[in-house]
């Protein structure tokens, strides 16, 4: 089994209260710095845990999440305009 661990800024109020503002981060401490500026937008932003899995290495899907976690960390507006 394999599986695949990454972070997202949440907006964290309302209906849109799991909706993302961020690209996906490989790391804790990489959302935790990209929080410190979504706050100032999103005062009730948070950050998501969240966990992939998959059976084999070739799966689908798997290539492409492991790409988007690697693309540069952006905040977004709720309209999905990116910062």
């Amino acid at each position: 089994m394999f599986y695949i661990l990454y972070f997202e800024i949440r907006l964290g109020e309302g209906k849109y209260k799991y909706y993302p503002i961020s690209s996906l981060m490989s790391s804790r401490e990489e959302a935790r710095e990209l929080l410190i500026q979504a706050k100032e937008h999103y005062p009730h932003a948070g950050i998501s845990k969240l966990t992939m899995f998959f059976v084999s290495e070739n799966d689908d899907g798997r290539q492409e999440l492991i790409e988007k976690i690697n693309q540069p960390t952006q905040l977004k507006d709720v309209l999905g305009r990116m910062y």
